[in-house]
Formats: structure tokens, sequence, C-alpha cells
């Protein structure tokens, strides 16, 4: 039964936020809508149910599960600033601080986090080594590809005929890689399932059941079945269309007698429910081979012709994909087909049951998990050992102890992760808060569907299964924005395309009145025409402008609108100042669908005098540098490699130019091209010394390299060869090069990742960097500008999601969905399971079967769903201004096209229209050709009016459409500007700069090249701090740090740059004064707070640091296993320092010299204590940033990271303590504050 409580006359909540912070008694679903303040109700509802004043929680007791790390540390924090605020109110309550203790082991995570928990707690039920550690994706990538290999080894010995007869089905003529992805992607998707091997025997099953006497056998018949209906539905109101418009006064009537035998045709096929009789209807169907022509003479209105028309060629096309993908053959052919693949589809099912088992058997014999993982396990933890989905003992224990389930962006939960949520569940007691319109991601296996179900099952007044709550005031936007979204999502947002209707509960209603009216925010559209209007615009155009690319045009129009935007100072609130200030380039955010066309608009903002910054995810592995470093390490791998090698001889690390590589080239004109290199140097003819003496240097220090490869490390390797050609500091001097030298960075880092794993050797290396080119994934370029600079930002949607930003751009939007998934040969559906094309071996031929375009037809609904969501989260990121940009080929027959959609007698477009969509463009057009602010456009591309009387073209909605000319984009260069590109794109690629001085070029090599020629003084030093030797172990000479400093005095930071907020550097320093300071007699939150309060009275610590130091978080740690230790110890010493000889080796990683040179270090310990028996143990406190870094990490994976990350430098703390005092120390810890967490530093 479900509660409410009253709201008090002074809450600041909304009634519908009230009851969801308030109702309770069965479970809760609150569909919050974009912008609802969501997250402070949640903290709300959390903090009043550890707080009430009867039978109040304790926050241990509720499981709060996030989406990202950083989510649940924000709500952690969030939380704490709210207990912190209460205990000033109450400082004499008991409760409320035993809360702020509990905080810190409260189950506040990822389900991912908690999983990982439940497996290490109860690992002896699942037979797993409690150590274990979570696998990243290198390692997880080599281990599948080692074990599939394997396995298909085993499958050719063993001589089987079915895996002879797969290959054959789903192999290409010259390798196994199609069958080999298969396997893969069947793995994936079926652990999305809660049964993974129940439902791949289950996709065999299907088959193996059809009956080759009745099609109705077909576990996808009726499916088929409502997919032919809808399509001859859709057909059907296609013809009565064309027949209206032919009807029509001054209609082409003279079509008449065709369309209309066409659509009782079309009826009668409607009317079967056989599928032979069906067959037959459809194949009978009386198309005409032509109509009857009109003239002139007839006086034929051209716009209903064109309609009568178009509908007819549409519902054409409509019967005729209906005949390709349900008619190909009689059916007595199709169901024996499918009976044949049935042996073949076993085999796959059973291929991918084995990977799977033997895939975790490694990964057990490893001590290692992934994820998915996690997750299967603890379901089997879980659930009683032979029956399915009961619960266990121990799932019994969680649903006692938990007294709510509060999850967080539930529209993205998946089968797995809800079943696991239900075992430990009461029943009654999950708090459940998402938006289905904004599930948008469907490549991480989400289903919305689980949503979508509680949302339709439980009603507002708690009834039914549950109780609904719809948040759908929107506080974040201007009404402008809200009423262009919901203008837009009324026409096309229905259950049957989008998978949810936009009724009024759905609808955005307006939270925030504090905008300013006065200030114009249309949602602007801007349409880039790629076509010329008309003949005399073409012949007027300047000859010299240049047909411009999509990316490139829509580039230029993104521009224009930029400076536009910029140079109007348009007005937007600034929630730090309280006020409106001029529009900033920060404002401004660019989203696409994906990120293929951001260099091109980036290169074009910049050109226009426009910052701009993406984290582009590709273009790593076309980076100059990285080919040319990645050719090296093939040949050091193997020299016999034509291609790398002549990369490599030709690149600045050798230096060859074209005429010296022919010249190489001719001395072994049929040998491989690293014996013609060898021929070079065993030759004695002298021709070309300078040639031979190149060759020879490279010669010996390619060998050097061979032999370091063999036995040292991967990454000191790459470090090295770095070092010694200079390539790196050779690469910063180039365009760009910040970014370069972060790229080669970036290869390092990842050599260094490979190597933490359980694979060793370039080879294998190697291996895995072009696995990945195969695939076409990308490490990204990487990062080298940070994001909070006054610049403009490009990101895709999906990174966008969450954010908010005053001005935002969405564009790309004629580029096509991407539905290469619907095209692939074979498709996987977590209800229809898995189906394939017809395929004969004998003939190497295929044709669509019915189970492929059953699927085809349901994963297409379901992509096109995911797509309108996309849409949606794109709009709603606007706080102010919305502006909307498209590039179409030919816009007058997009506007002719949309125009078909002017005559819909509701709000919803007709669901034919949306379905035959292909792009956003196509959606909007649809939805904005009704209304009033496409008349302009109507006008000029002489289609059809709108009807302004309807409601859809009065509707309050303000818009403003824009059409340009993409001739009018094209930009004449200047002499000046195409010289200025040749030199660029010269030394972009590395490439002689055309018509360069040759003397000053030989000038500048020589100075180049020469080394000083006592370079370790320059490099190593005599003294060095801890910290610096740190830094050294871990980045290796990172690009940040090329050229050594040596600065030993820190000045105080200047007055004008202390009224700024303080550097992550500076507020460590003042978090670790202030635990050298702090009375371990009096940790307390509140005692904290006066102490902070007494040492700013005493001018100990400036107001502006002490406002950096959150008390909870100083008292977690004293409230933690380690700080109860250390308050309870004999002997505490705090900033203890130190001076320790550490030998030189050690010291700097690629030393040299003699084994017996000292370094003189310098530290400072954070802290030692000892305790009651005589252990010693160290503490250093980290203020590392992990939140927004580490988000989908488990805690165990962070701990892992950090134990790595400072081993050298706590290891030597304690040899230095050791040997100063003379004791052992027996324990060392880190605590790193951002998340309250300890990582153990010595492990046995």
């Amino acid at each position: 039964m479900i509660q409410r409580k009253a709201k008090p006359d002074s809450s600041p909540w909304t009634d519908e936020q009230w009851d969801a912070i308030s109702a309770e008694g069965n479970n809760i679903l609150v569909a919050a809508a974009a912008g609802s303040g969501k997250t402070a109700v949640l903290v709300e509802r959390i903090i009043r149910k550890v707080t009430e004043a009867h039978h109040p929680a304790d926050i241990d007791r509720m499981l709060v599960v996030t989406f990202t790390n950083a989510a649940a540390a924000e709500m952690r924090h969030r939380i704490g600033k709210v207990l912190e605020d209460k205990i000033k109110q109450h400082p004499d309550s008991v409760h409320l601080r035993r809360q702020l203790t509990l905080l810190q082991r409260a189950p506040i995570s990822t389900l991912h986090s908690f999983c990982m928990n439940v497996v290490r707690q109860y690992y002896y039920l699942v037979d797993i080594d409690p150590q274990f550690r979570i696998t990243d994706e290198i390692e997880s990538e080599l281990l599948k590809e080692e074990v599939l290999e394997s396995l298909f080894e085993e499958e050719y010995e063993a001589n089987n005929s079915s895996f002879f007869d797969l290959v054959d089905r789903y192999s290409g003529d010259r390798s196994d890689e199609e069958l080999r992805r298969i396997v893969l992607q069947l793995d994936r998707f079926s652990r999305s399932h809660p049964r993974p091997e129940k439902w791949l025997r289950e996709n065999a099953e299907k088959y193996e059941t059809i009956s080759a006497a009745e099609i109705t056998s077909l576990p996808w018949y009726n499916e088929m079945i409502q997919a032919i209906k809808k399509s001859l539905v859709q057909a059907s109101d296609l013809a009565a269309k064309a027949r209206e418009a032919a009807e029509a006064p001054s209609g082409p009537q003279k079509y008449l007698d065709v369309i209309i035998a066409e659509y009782k045709g079309i009826a009668a096929a409607l009317a079967e429910t056989d599928y032979r009789r069906l067959a037959e209807a459809v194949e009978n169907i009386p198309f005409a081979a032509k109509v009857p022509s009109i003239t002139k003479k007839d006086e034929v209105d051209e716009n209903l012709k064109k309609a009568a028309q178009n509908n007819r060629n549409a519902y054409k096309d409509v019967i005729g994909e209906v005949k390709k993908s349900y008619f190909t053959a009689p059916e007595e052919i199709l169901l024996t087909d499918l009976q044949e693949m049935s042996s073949s589809i076993r085999k796959l099912m059973e291929l991918t049951i084995e990977f799977q088992q033997r895939f975790f058997q490694e990964k057990k014999a490893r001590g290692i998990l992934d994820f998915s993982d996690l997750e299967h396990l603890t379901l089997r933890i879980l659930t009683e050992e032979r029956k399915e989905f009961a619960p266990s003992d121990i799932a019994r224990q969680y649903s006692r102890y938990f007294h709510e389930l509060l999850i967080d962006e539930y529209q993205d939960t998946n089968a797995v992760q809800e079943t696991i949520l239900t075992l430990i569940s009461a029943g009654d007691n999950r708090f459940m808060v998402g938006d289905v319109k904004q599930s948008i991601y469907r490549f991480r296996l989400a289903e919305p569907s689980i949503f979508i179900e509680k949302y339709k099952s439980y009603s507002p007044d708690g009834s039914g299964a549950g109780l609904r709550i719809d948040l759908a005031k929107n506080f974040r936007s201007r009404k402008e924005v809200l009423q262009s979204t919901n203008y837009v999502f009324r026409q096309l947002m229905d259950e049957s395309v989008g998978d949810i209707a936009y009724d009024d509960a759905a609808e955005l209603k307006i939270g925030n009145t504090d905008y300013d009216e006065s200030i114009d925010a249309e949602t602007s559209v801007v349409l880039v025409d790629e076509a010329n209007s008309s003949q005399k615009q073409a012949d007027e155009s300047d000859d010299d402008a240049e047909e411009l690319a999509k990316s490139e045009v829509e580039a230029k129009a993104i521009a224009a609108e930029i400076q536009g935007i910029i140079e109007s100072k348009r007005p937007v609130f600034d929630k730090s100042l309280g006020a409106t200030r001029p529009v900033q380039y920060r404002d401004i955010v660019i989203l696409m669908r994906s990120m293929p066309w951001a260099e091109t608009i980036l290169d074009e903002l910049r050109q226009s005098g426009i910052p701009a910054y993406a984290d582009l995810s590709s273009g790593y592995f076309h980076a100059t540098e990285v080919q040319t470093m990645l050719s090296l390490l093939k040949i050091i791998d193997n020299p016999y490699q034509d291609i790398p090698l002549a990369a490599v001889l030709r690149s600045p690390i050798v230096g060859l130019n074209e005429e010296q590589l022919a010249a190489v080239r001719l001395y072994d004109k049929n040998g491989s091209f690293y014996s013609a290199v060898n021929r070079v140097l065993e030759g004695t003819d002298g021709k070309d010394p300078s040639l031979h003496h190149t060759l020879t240097a490279f010669k010996q220090r390619l060998e050097h390299w061979r032999n370091r490869a063999r036995s040292g490390s991967l990454s000191r390797l790459i470090w090295q060869i770095y070092e010694e050609t200079g390539y790196v500091a050779y690469a910063g001097g180039m365009p760009g090069g910040k970014q370069r030298q972060a790229n080669l960075q970036a290869l390092y880092d990842r050599a260094k990742g490979y190597e933490e794993t359980s694979f060793r050797g370039l080879f294998r290396f190697l291996r895995f960097i072009e696995r990945m080119e195969e695939r076409g994934d990308d490490l990204g370029a990487a990062r080298a500008v940070g994001e909070q600079e006054d610049v403009v930002r490009l990101m895709t949607v999906h990174k966008s999601k969450g954010l908010e930003f005053p001005v935002v751009m969405f564009t790309g939007l004629g580029k096509p969905f991407n539905m290469s998934d619907v095209n692939q040969p074979y498709l996987m559906h977590k209800e229809l399971g898995f189906a394939s094309k017809m395929i004969d071996p004998d003939l190497r031929t295929a044709y669509p079967s019915i189970p492929q375009q059953v699927l085809k037809n349901r994963v297409k609904n379901e992509m096109s769903a995911e797509e309108m969501r996309v849409m949606y989260v794109a709009m709603t990121r606007a706080k102010e201004k919305l502006f909307l940009i498209g590039t179409v080929s030919d816009l007058q027959k997009k506007v002719e096209k949309w125009s078909q959609a002017k005559d819909a007698d509701d709000w919803v477009l007709p669901e034919a229209d949306r379905e035959k969509s292909t792009s956003f463009i196509d959606w909007l057009g649809l939805s904005l050709y009704r209304h009033r602010a496409f008349r302009d456009l109507q006008s000029a591309y002489e289609t059809a009016k709108t009807d302004l009387a309807a409601a859809w073209a009065e509707d309050p909605s303000i818009w403003t459409v824009r059409a340009i000319k993409s001739s009018d984009l094209a930009v004449k260069q200047s002499e000046g500007e195409a010289k200025n590109h040749i030199i660029e794109q010269a030394l972009a690629s590395f490439k002689p700069v055309p018509g360069a001085d040759k003397a000053l070029e030989e000038t500048i090599r020589d100075r180049l090249n020469w080394s000083y020629p006592f370079h370790d003084a320059t490099v190593f030093q005599a003294k060095q701090t801890v910290t610096e030797l740190k830094k050294d172990r871990e980045a290796d000479y990172s690009s940040e740090e090329f050229i050594r400093t040596f600065e030993t005095d820190f000045a105080e930071r200047p007055a004008f740059l202390q009224k700024d907020k303080l550097s992550a550097a500076e507020i460590g320093t003042v978090i670790h004064e202030a635990m050298e300071r702090i009375n371990l007699t009096k940790t307390e939150p509140e005692q904290v707070q006066e102490q902070l309060n007494e040492w700013m009275k005493n001018n100990q610590m400036h107001e502006a640091e002490a406002a950096q130091i959150a008390p909870h978080d100083i008292s977690a740690f004293f409230s933690s296993a380690i700080g109860r230790r250390m308050k309870c110890a004999s002997q505490v010493e705090r900033e203890i320092p130190f001076s320790y000889l550490l030998p030189a080796h050690r010291a700097y990683s690629n030393w040299e010299g003699s084994s017996e040179e000292r370094v003189f270090v310098q530290g400072m310990i954070d802290a030692v204590f000892r305790e009651e028996d005589g252990t010693l143990c160290v503490v250093d406190y980290k203020t590392d940033r992990i939140r927004g870094k580490f988000d989908t990490w488990p805690n165990e994976a962070i701990q892992d990271h950090f134990f790595n990350k400072y081993k050298f430098q706590i290891d030597l703390y304690c040899e230095a303590l050791e040997s100063s005092w003379n004791e052992t120390v027996a324990e060392a810890y880190l605590y790193l504050f951002d998340i309250g967490s300890t990582v153990a530093m010595k492990k046995d």
C-alpha cells in the first residue's frame, strides 16, 4: 500500500518531486525528464530516510546504484555535505554523526562494484581466487584471440564435418575470420542474458523444431505475419492518399482506374491471414506497367499530380519490399533450406558455448575476471543451484539487510542487472529513477524495454504493480527550447516508432521562469543545400569556387553561425554571477551523432579564428609520427618487411630521400628491401659513401634495438628509441607538435599498459595493434588541450548526456543513420534469437531467409527508436539557444518529400513517413513542414502550403528556418593561402618544402643534429626528491617534462592569483597541512571545523585554503580502519623529513653509468605510527582527482592502479625509515581522500 506524506508549506519541491522524495510502501518508478532535478530528488530521499524522526534507516543499509563511479562519488559527496549541515543544526545528534561515519562504507556504487564485493565475499561458492583482478581491454582481447585460435585449431584437426560445413557457410574464400567474428559477437550478446548458455541452446532448438510441411512451425511465424500486415497497411494508406489526390478537383483523374484497381488488390491481400493465400494475393496485385499520360490540356494541378505519383511509387516500393523479404521462393523450399541450416546453427552455438567455457577457465587460471564475469558470478551466488532465478539464502540475507534499493539511470539496465536487483530486493523496496527517452546505450546492450514494461504496469496512484511518478518539469532550459523539443517529438515519438508515447505525461513542462523574456531565443534551423536551385544560379556562380564536400560545407555554416552569435554579444545567464553576461566560446557546444566530421569542423573553426577543442576518438593510427614508430617496431621484430622498412628509411629517423631509396632497391631488385640494404653495406664500390655511412649507422642501431627487444622491457625499448633518435623532440618542432608528442607518449603508455598484463613480447603487442586497426578500433589522438579553456567544444551526443550548455548546435543532421547492423548477413535479438541469410556452401550463393528478415525488421525498428532518443538527448542539452544544422544534396527534393506529411490529420505523423526517414533532417523536416515558420521555404520551393488553421501550424514554439546554398559558402583561396597550404601539407607529412633554400636547410640540419658532449650532466641530478624520482619512474621524461627543469625554490603565489581557485597541487598541500596539525582526539566533523576556524583566526591558514577542506573527508579518514589504528597508536610522528643515498641505477630507470654512483634523495613521510606491540606503520595521503577519471572502474581496479603508481615511492619511504630508525616497517598504506579508500602497499 502506497503511503504519501503531506508536503510542508515551506517545501521548495514541486508536488511531483515531493512524491518521489516521500512516497513509500511499494516499488516506485520515477520517470524523470531531462533537467527535472532527479539527482537532487534522489539525494533528498536518502537524507530523509536516514533522518526521519521515527525509525530512521542507517545509510549503509541503503543500496544506491549509479551508472558511473563519478556519479557514485558525487552522490556520496552531496550526501556528506547535507549531513554536515544537519550536524551543525543538531550538534548533539549521535545518529547523524553515526550516519556521517557510515557514509564512507555505505554501498553507493556502480552495480559492478557491488558485484565485485559479493564475489570477493562469497568466492568459495563459485570457486574463484579472492585475489582476482579486473582485466583490461588489451589483455582481454589478446586472451580471446589466443583461446579462439586454439579452439579452431582443435576443430580443424578433428576433421569434424559439421565444423567444416559451418566454416563453408560463414567464412569467406580466404579465411575463417568472419566465423570467428560471429562467435565473438554471439559470446558478447549472449552474456547480456541471465543464462547465456541457455539462450544459445534455444537458438539451435528454434531451427530444429521447424517442420518441412508447415510454415506455421516457424518460431518467427507470428512476428512475420505481423510485419507483412503492417507493411500492407502502410501500402493501403499510401494508396488511399494517391486516390484522394487523383479524385480531387484539378487532380490527375486519368490515374484513378489504375490506382483504384491496385488499391483493391492491396485490400484483398490485407484480408488474408494464411501465408500461402497471402503470398498469392500479394503476387496478384494488378500493378499497371504505366499510368495514362497527362498533358497540359488536362489542366491538372502539378502538386496534386506529384502527390498521386509519389504516393503510388511509395506503395509499389512497399509491396516490392514485402515480396523481396518474405516471398522469395516457394514455402517448401524456404522450409527445407532452414532445416538444412539447423545442424550448422547447432554447431555454431556449441562452438560459442565451448569458447565461453574455455575463455572463463583461462581467465580463472590467470586470476583475472571481466565486468561481465562479475555479474554472472554474482547471479550464481544469489540463485539456487537447481532452481532458475530462485533466490539463494545469501540473496535473502541481502533482501533482509537492505532497507531500500535506489537505482539511478534505470533506463540503461540490462536483463542480467535487472535479475540481480530483483533477487536482492524485498519485493516492494525498489526506487528506480530514469528517463526511457534518454536510453541511448544500445551498443552496451542496455534494454529500455525493462523500463517501459514498468512504466506501463505501474500507475500514478500506485494501484498497479507499483507507483509511477512523472517528473516532467524542466528546470534547465528556456521555454523556447522546451516548446521546440515538444513540438518535434509530439509528432515523431509514439509506441510504434520510439517505443513510448510522447503524451502529456512525457512532455517537458516549464520549470525555470527566471530567464529574461526580452532575449530572443527562437530555435534556429539551418539547411545547407548542395544543389543549385536553378540553371540561372549555376551560370552566375563563380567559376573558381570549388565544390565542397558535405562536411566542409557544413563546417563553414557552423563557423558562420558561431561568429554571428559571438559578435552579437548575446546575453547568457551565468549561475556563478547570478546575472547575464555576453556569450563566450566556452558556452557553445557542437554536438554530433558520431565524430568522423570533427577534424574537418575543427580545421574550419580554427581557420576562422574560432578556438575549438574535441577529444577525438579516431585518427591516432593515421598520425604520421605513430605510423613511423609502429613501422620501426615492426622491423625490430622482423626486418624483412619491405613497407615498414622503407617507411623508416624515408622517415627523419634515417633520413633517406627518394633517390637514395631507389638506389638501395637497385642493389637487389628481386629480394627483400632488407637484403638490398645488406648488399649496400657489403659493397666496396664507394659510389655513395654518404648512403653507406647512413645505412651502417642505422644497421648498428637496429641490431642494438633488436637485442634489447629480446630481453628487455618493451616500454623501456620505446623510450630508449625516443631518446636515442630525438624523434619526440623532432615531432615537437612540427606543426601540431604538442599533439604529436602526446601521441608518441600515448604509444609508450599503451606499451606500458600491455606489459602489466599476463602477456609479453613485441610480436604480441604488434599483433594486438594490428587487430585494433583491422576492427576499426582506435586509441584516439592523445589529449593535449584542456577542456576548461574558452573554446568551443565538439563532442558526441553520448558524451554530452547528463551535461548542459547555454548554446547547443546539433549538427550533421543530414548524415544517414548508421544501419550497418541491420545489413549484416547475420543478426541477433534477445527475444528472436539468431538468424542469417540462406547460404548454399556449394554454389556460394546467399539470399534472405525468413528469420533474417523478421529480425532485420525488429532490429531496424529498435535502432530507429534509439536514433529518435539520441535526437531528444541532443535537443535537451540546450539551456538558452538551440541550433539544428544539416546539409542535404538537393533541398528541393527533400522539401517535396516532407510535403507529403502536410495533410496528416493527427499530431503524430504517419508511421510510414517516420519509418522511411533515413536521417535526423528528415524527421525535423517532416515535423517543421507543418509549422508556420516553414511557409517561406514552401514558397521558395513551390510546394504545397501548410493549413495555418491546424493546431500544429499555430503551435507556440518559435522557429527560424533558413536555407543556404553551398555555393555561397565556397571561398576562393588566394595565392598566398594556397602557398601556405602547400607548405603546411609538406611539413605535416615530413616532406621537403617546395622551393626551400638547400644551404639553409643543411645549416639547420647540422644545428639540430649537434649533440652536447656532456649529455649525462644535463639529464641526471646528484640530488633529487622522492616525488621527482617517482615521476621519472612513472613518466620516463613524459611530454610535459622533456626539457628538465631544476626548480628547488617555490615562491608563494602572488596575491592576485590567490584570489582565484586553488590549484590541485595547492589543495593537496592544504590537506597535508591539516592532517599534520589536526588534534587526534578531536576528529569528528564539527570538531575538525572548529579547528579550521581556529587556524584561520590565528592566521595559520587562509580562508580560501580552509574552504577547500571538507571536515567530513578528514573525519572519514579517522573513521577508517587505518585512521582508528593511528588514533590508538602509542606513538605518532607526522611530516617526517629524511635524506637517503640511493644507487643511481635505482633512482633513474634508464641509468647506464657506474653501478657505484649514488643519488642524494630527500623526502617527507606524511605519517608513521607505532602500535602497542611495536608494529611500525607508514601512511601516505593522496589527493589525486579520481572522480571523473575512473568512472567505470570498480574500487579494486582503482586500488591496483594506485598501488602500481606509488609502489616505488612508498618502498623508498619504508627503506629510508628502516635505515634511519634501524627497525622494520611492517605495514604501509595510501589513503585516497577523493574516494575515502585505503590501499595496502605491502603485499605478501
